[in-house]
Formats: structure tokens, C-alpha cells, sequence
């Protein structure tokens, strides 16, 4: 037989003509290439079965049927993995078979994989409210002298020394130092600085202001770096003097205006010569002029002259070289003047003492001549703030 394949003549009488089949696999038939016990027709490697049998055969390994759709006679090839066909209809065979046939013959992408996967929704956390801080604020009216219902206490500190040096009455270690801030936070304690609370400004329940006078060189070494850790501010009273010629033991300019842009401690005043630097008024003298006081006899140029010009000399001198001006001032040896004093309060809105110690400085009262407590070796933080 050459040319055609033989048929039945039920299909033969109406017209029906058997196609070829493809050489590859797109389609599962329903059955697996069968032989029904009878002698099947070949024609160019096809197989037909005899009448009354369903008809199909192979094409070069390939199996093949026809299906019918309707009144249509389709053959279709069929791949060896034709066990899978027990579960498929004939009526559902041909859109599943063209599916698989495309999945089989596309190439793996992992990317198409992936790109298929839907992205999972985001997930929104929601953050518990803070409670907002407790706030004092002044009790003044507007434009009037500050003043807070609240009492402040005030640390003065001078010199600081390393952990194995030895101290005096004026000095503190390193870690002394570093005791004391750890004792503030841990007690609930917020310092602040002389221009807050000169501005008026909201200020904590628990509010410290520490200080240094002197301007010692160890405020930049030692000091700083701690008030850096633990965030803590600070303010310093310089002797602008020392500054001026630098040298020795004392802050530079620069290292006060690093310390100033860090918002952590602001620059005060100590008097620029007048804290018995240069030898107009020589050491602390029980019983005689020191620092602001005026001396015995003195005339109003003379005092004028000698106190009053230095003290507005180093307000500029910090304000030209820090970019700030100084908002506070450290009477040098606690002593004050009645003369001096009207002169400083219209130039600073803060001044501070060196005693006498005991209590937290009343704010009702204002914000000039607090007192302070000195901090030394000999008692702790905790002792020395206990009735505050």
C-alpha cells in the first residue's frame, strides 16, 4: 500500500480520510498504543486498527489516535508518558495537552518564577505612643525677669585629674566624675544650661546645672569627653584672660568653640584678669577685696575702671571668639558687691556663687546669685543632693 492508509469502509463510505500524524509528541490520547489481538494494517510506520476498534497507531515511536470532537476526526501525536492518560477525558484532552506541551518545551527561568509569586502584603507596625514629658515652665509674666516654681540645683566643679593622680579640695578624678553623671541619670536628672533657663524655657521636673569654673585644661581633656557619653551639658567659666595667652593649664579658644558647637556646654564668664591673675589683686586674702568687691577707699573711676570694664571685657571676648554670648557669670571666690552686683544682673541674665551648699537654688526668687554645691572627693553625689 503506497501513498495511503487503509480505513475502514464505515469511514471509507463517508469520505473520512486519516492524516499523518506530526513527529513530536503534543498530544495524550486516552489509551495506550494498542494492538487488539488482530492483524493490524502498516503503512510507513503507522498502525491502523481494524474495523470496530479505535483507531490509532505509531509514527516513529510515537503513538497515536484519532479523537472526535463533535463530527470532526482529529490524530494527534502522543509522547511515551502515555500512562497519563488513564486519567484524561477525551473531551478535555486537547487544552490540556497543548498546556503541557508549552510548559514542556519553554525553558526553566527561575526569574519568571519568582516574578510570578505575588509579593506578600507589608505588614504595618504600630508604634506605641510616647508619653510626652512633664514640663515647668516659668511662672513669670512675659517680658518680666525669669522665674520658676522649682528648685535647681547647681554642681560646681573645678579641676579634673586622672583616676591615679592625687586630689585636693578643688579637684576630682576622672571617674568620680563619671560616677556622678552615671548617679544623675540613673536618679532621673536632666541637665540644662544658663541660656535655657535665661530664654524662659520649658524646662524638666528633675532639672541639674552643672558647672566649672576656672576653665581648666582638663574640662576639654577629661570633662568633655564624658559629657559626650553620657549627653549630659555643662557650663564653663573661663578667665578670658587665660585664653587670650594661652599656655599651661587652661582651655584654648578653639577648644571652647568645639565644645560650644556641640551644644553640650556653654562658655561663661569668670572675669577676664579679674580673678587675681595678674597681679593687681594677688591671691584670696580673707578680710580684703577679692574678686568683684570693691576695695577700701576706692573711687567710682577707680572701681569703674578695675572691675566694671573687665567684667564687660571678658562678656566680649567670649562673645567674639565662641559666637555666643555668655548668658551667665561665676563670681570668682563666691563674693559679690553691691556695686558690682547691678552691673553683672544688667549683663548676665544668670550669676552663681560658690555657697554655701546646703540647698537647691530657689528659682521663684530668680536667676541671679544661685548658690551652688561644691563637689569634692571627700562626699558623694547622692550625700550632697539628699535635701533637694
Amino acid at each position: 500500500m503506497n501513498g495511503k492508509i487503509t480505513i475502514t469502509p464505515r469511514q471509507e463510505r463517508k469520505g473520512r480520510r486519516l492524516q499523518a500524524p506530526p513527529r513530536r509528541a503534543v498530544w495524550f490520547a486516552r489509551e495506550p498504543p494498542w494492538r487488539h489481538g488482530r492483524s493490524a494494517l502498516r503503512y510507513r510506520g503507522l498502525e491502523s486498527a481494524p474495523h470496530g476498534a479505535n483507531l490509532g497507531g505509531t509514527a516513529e515511536g510515537l503513538a497515536f489516535r484519532p479523537m472526535i470532537l463533535g463530527r470532526r476526526v482529529f490524530s494527534f501525536a502522543l509522547s511515551p508518558l502515555t500512562f497519563l492518560r488513564k486519567d484524561l477525558t477525551a473531551m478535555y484532552s486537547l487544552p490540556l495537552a497543548l498546556a503541557a506541551s508549552l510548559v514542556l518545551s519553554a525553558p526553566f527561568s527561575p526569574a519568571a518564577v519568582l516574578a510570578a509569586v505575588p509579593e506578600p502584603p507589608a505588614i504595618q507596625i504600630r508604634q506605641a505612643a510616647v508619653p510626652e514629658v512633664p514640663k515647668v515652665y516659668p511662672s513669670s509674666p512675659e517680658g518680666a525677669p525669669v522665674t520658676y516654681e522649682l528648685h535647681l540645683p547647681v554642681l560646681m566643679y573645678h579641676h579634673v585629674v586622672h583616676d591615679w593622680q592625687e586630689c585636693n579640695e578643688m579637684t576630682v578624678t576622672e571617674g568620680r566624675l563619671e560616677r556622678d553623671l552615671q548617679w544623675l541619670a540613673e536618679s532621673g536628672y536632666e541637665s540644662v544650661l544658663p541660656r535655657e533657663l535665661a530664654a524662659g524655657e520649658p524646662l524638666p521636673e528633675k532639672p541639674v546645672l552643672i558647672t566649672f569654673d576656672d576653665g581648666y585644661r582638663s574640662n576639654y581633656d577629661l570633662a568633655y569627653p564624658l559629657l559626650q557619653k553620657y549627653q549630659t551639658k555643662a557650663a564653663i567659666a573661663v578667665m578670658a584672660y587665660m585664653q587670650d595667652n594661652p599656655g599651661g593649664n587652661f582651655l584654648t579658644w578653639d577648644m571652647c568653640r568645639e565644645m560650644t558647637a556641640s551644644g553640650l556646654v556653654e562658655i561663661g564668664s569668670h572675669g577676664y584678669a579679674i580673678h587675681n591673675l595678674d597681679g593687681r589683686m594677688g591671691n584670696f586674702v580673707p578680710g580684703q577685696a577679692n574678686g568683684v568687691q570693691r576695695r577700701k577707699g576706692e573711687s567710682d573711676t577707680d572701681f569703674y575702671c578695675r572691675v566694671l570694664d573687665d567684667l564687660r571685657y571678658s562678656f566680649d571676648r567670649i562673645a567674639q571668639e565662641t559666637g555666643a554670648p555668655p548668658t551667665f557669670f561665676a563670681y570668682p571666690f563666691g563674693k559679690t558687691d553691691p556695686d558690682a552686683d547691678a552691673y553683672l544682673e544688667g549683663l548676665f541674665p544668670l550669676t552663681v556663687v560658690t555657697g554655701p551648699g546646703k540647698y537647691a537654688a530657689n528659682l521663684s526668687k530668680g536667676l541671679h546669685q544661685l548658690p551652688r554645691f561644691t563637689v569634692t572627693m571627700e562626699r558623694s553625689l547622692a550625700a550632697l543632693l539628699k535635701n533637694t
